[in-house]
C-alpha cells in the first residue's frame, strides 16, 4: 500500500509539474511550490504569486513590505491587505512615502514643493533647527519679531525701475535735509496759492497758518502693485506692535492695538472683493503681470500704515505732504508751480489713455507711476497731483489757527485725510492745498499711498 500511495503521489506531482512547466517553462520538480487548478504558483526570481490575480507579480524586495498585491514602504503599515492600502500607525502622519512621528511630527511642503517631516508646522517657521512661531521670523538663524526686523525699502528688492528715467521705485529724496523748515500751510487769499478765478476752492483749506518741520524724506513715487505684492506675499497677518510707524517727534502717532481688528486676517480677505479687488478699476492682479508698475489702490488707511511700517517707513503727516507738494516756502499752487494743470504735468481728468475728459473715463486712465516728469516738484517727487489720492497720517479736522511745530492731528477720529487728487479728478482737485477725507477703513479705486522716512 505504501508503494502504491507513493506512486500515486509521484504521478500527481508529475502531472502538477507538467502543468507548471506549461506556464513557467521551468523543468524542475523541486521548484514547484503550489498550484491552483491548471495554473502553477511558481514564479521567476524577483516575482511572487498573487492569489487574487492568479498570476506572478513584482516582489516587494528587502526595502518594502508586502501588502496584499501591493507593497508598502518599510516605515508604513499594511492596514488593508485586500485593498493593498498602506498607512501610518496611530499618532503619526502620512507624508509622501513616509510617516511623520516623534521629534518631527509635522508634514511640511518646502519652497520646492517637496514634502518632508519636520519639527515645525510650516516650512517658513524652520530656523536653523528651531521653529519660529508667528509673528517671529527667521533672521540669520535666529527667531526674531517680524515687525522689529522691518527692512527699509525691502519692497523694492529685485524689483523693476520706475518712471521714464528708470529710478529705483523706493527712491526717497530728502525734503527737509537738516535743521528745520517753516512754511505757510493752507490756502492764502493773496499769495501764489490763492484760488484762481477759473477753479473751485474749499473752506477747509484755510486758515493759512505756520508749520515747522524736522528732517524727513518722502518716496519719489506712489507705492506700486509690485512693491505691495512683496508685502502681501510675506506678511503673516499679525498687526504691527504698539507705537510702530510713529513720527519721531510726534507723541501718539504710532500704531495702536485698538486698530488691530481693522486689518485683514487672511489672504482671501486682503486680496478679495473687500480688499485689493474692491473695484473693476482695482490695479491689483492675482499674479504678476502688466500692471506691476501701476500705483496700488483699494488700500485702507490701516493697510497703508501697516505697509509703510513693514517697509521701514511711516505715513507722512499732512503738513509734510503739503510742504512737498507746494515746494516748501514757495507755496506754489501745484507741485510744478503756477502753470495751469495740463496733461503735460499730471495724470488727471481721465485723459491719460486718450483725451476726452470725464465723459470718456476708463480704468486704463490710471498711469504707471512717474509718467509725468514735467509735473515733479523741486525735489523730483512724481504724481503729487493726480493718478491716486494718497493717505496721510492725520485725522481730518479744521486747521488750527496758530503756528505748529512737528504737528499732526492724531485724535481718535475715524475720518483720515487724503491728499493729491486722482486720475479722474479735475484741475481744482489737483492743487497742493486741496484736502479730502474718508473713513479710514475705506478701500477705493482712486486711493493709494506713499511713505515718508
Amino acid at each position: 500500500m505504501r508503494n502504491s500511495s507513493t506512486w500515486l503521489r509521484l504521478a500527481a506531482l508529475a502531472a502538477t509539474t507538467a502543468a507548471c512547466n506549461s506556464v513557467t517553462g521551468v523543468n524542475d520538480v523541486d521548484l514547484v511550490d503550489k498550484c491552483r487548478g491548471s495554473l502553477c504558483g511558481l514564479c521567476p526570481a524577483g516575482q511572487r504569486w498573487s492569489k487574487a490575480q492568479e498570476m506572478c507579480i513584482q516582489d516587494c524586495g528587502a526595502e518594502m513590505r508586502e501588502c496584499g498585491d501591493g507593497c508598502c514602504p518599510s516605515i508604513q503599515l499594511c492596514i488593508a491587505p485586500e485593498l493593498a492600502q498602506c498607512g501610518c500607525e496611530a499618532g503619526s502622519t502620512l507624508c509622501g512615502s513616509t510617516c511623520c512621528q516623534g521629534a518631527a511630527p509635522h508634514c511640511i511642503t518646502t519652497d520646492k514643493a517637496v514634502q518632508r517631516c519636520s519639527a515645525c508646522d510650516t516650512f517658513e517657521h524652520e530656523c536653523a533647527g528651531a521653529c519660529c512661531k508667528s509673528p517671529a521670523i527667521c533672521v540669520e538663524g535666529v527667531c526674531t519679531s517680524a515687525w522689529l526686523q522691518t527692512v527699509s525699502k525691502q519692497s523694492c528688492a529685485g524689483g523693476q525701475p520706475c518712471g521714464p528715467e528708470a529710478f529705483d521705485c523706493c527712491d526717497s529724496p530728502s525734503v527737509v535735509a537738516d535743521g528745520e523748515e517753516t512754511f505757510l500751510m493752507g490756502r492764502s487769499d493773496t499769495g501764489a496759492d490763492q484760488c484762481p478765478a477759473t477753479l473751485k476752492c474749499y473752506d477747509d483749506e484755510q486758515p493759512e497758518h505756520e508749520r515747522t518741520l524736522s528732517p524727513y524724506s518722502l518716496d519719489r513715487f506712489e507705492v506700486t502693485v509690485e512693491r505691495f505684492r512683496k508685502f502681501v506675499d510675506r506678511w503673516d497677518y499679525t498687526p504691527p506692535p504698539d507705537g510702530a510707524g510713529a513720527h519721531p517727534k510726534i507723541a501718539g502717532s504710532g500704531w495702536q492695538s485698538a486698530w488691530n481688528d481693522r486689518l485683514p486676517k487672511t489672504r482671501d480677505e486682503l486680496v478679495g472683493p473687500k480688499g485689493l479687488e474692491c473695484h473693476t478699476c482695482g490695479t491689483w492682479t492675482a499674479e504678476p503681470g502688466a500692471k506691476e508698475l501701476l500705483p496700488v489702490n483699494c488700500v485702507s488707511w490701516y493697510m497703508a500704515f501697516a505697509f509703510c511700517v513693514w517697509d521701514g517707513g511711516r505715513l507722512p503727516t499732512e503738513a509734510e505732504w503739503e510742504y512737498a507738494a507746494a515746494n516748501g516756502s514757495k507755496n506754489n499752487l501745484y507741485p510744478w508751480g503756477e502753470d495751469p494743470a495740463s496733461d503735460d504735468y499730471a495724470v488727471y481728468n481721465c485723459d491719460y489713455h486718450a483725451p476726452g475728459g470725464q465723459s470718456d473715463c476708463y480704468c486704463n486712465d490710471v498711469a504707471p507711476v512717474g509718467q509725468k516728469p514735467n509735473g515733479a516738484n523741486q525735489w523730483g517727487h512724481r504724481d503729487l497731483a493726480g493718478n491716486m489720492f494718497e493717505w496721510v497720517l492725520d485725522s481730518y479736522d479744521t486747521y488750527p489757527a496758530t503756528a505748529q511745530r512737528n504737528y499732526a492731528n492724531v485724535s481718535a477720529g475715524t475720518a483720515r485725510v487724503l491728499r493729491g487728487g486722482a486720475f479722474l479728478e479735475i484741475a481744482s482737485i489737483e492743487r497742493a492745498a486741496y484736502r479730502l477725507s474718508d473713513v479710514a477703513s475705506t478701500r477705493d479705486f482712486q486711493v493709494g499711498l506713499r511713505c515718508a522716512r
